[in-house]
């Protein structure tokens, strides 16, 4: 019975030190956003968002705005059809105006090159602009989504 005590003592110590570094490992593997930007994804751009705010249909091209990127689906299925995207933003609180800047390598941000995506928000729409590239894109909040209370209106 005491080899069983001091064996559940051992392991519950394992999983509090396992938890408690985890967060440290994973800083450790990726570098500090440049000054200005943070992986914390700005309160009215979180969440899905779709064509026509339509996120049901599997032919509908989605974004999904989450701490550290973007995740993304292509109409259609498949495996080339959906992918992660990971960056920085850099915002005011509370601003309408987005930027996106990509992990373009696997040490992070390069902080000379400039951001590829500036976003715009206007209450549930919202339009990305690929800074390089100059295409534009317009989504809206998808309909399914709860409205969230912390969300500022405009």
């Amino acid at each position: 019975m005491k080899s069983y005590v001091i064996t559940v003592i051992v392991l519950i110590a394992l999983a509090v030190f396992l938890t408690i570094s985890a967060g440290q490992l994973s800083d450790r593997y990726e570098s500090p956003p440049p000054p200005g930007f943070t992986r914390d994804v700005p309160k009215n751009l979180d969440g899905l968002w779709g064509e026509h705010g339509d996120c049901s249909s599997k032919a509908t091209r989605t974004l999904d705005f989450l701490d550290g990127g973007f995740r993304w689906k292509k109409g259609g299925t498949g495996r080339d059809n959906y992918g992660l995207v990971r960056g920085v933003y850099k915002y005011d609180l509370g601003a309408a105006r987005v930027l996106f800047k990509l992990n373009e390598t696997a040490e992070g941000v390069d902080p000379k090159r400039g951001p590829e995506y500036e976003i715009n928000i206007m209450g549930d729409t919202m339009v990305r602009r690929h800074v390089f590239e100059g295409f534009t894109e317009v989504y809206q909040r998808c309909r399914e989504q709860p409205v969230r209370k912390d969300v500022p209106q405009y």
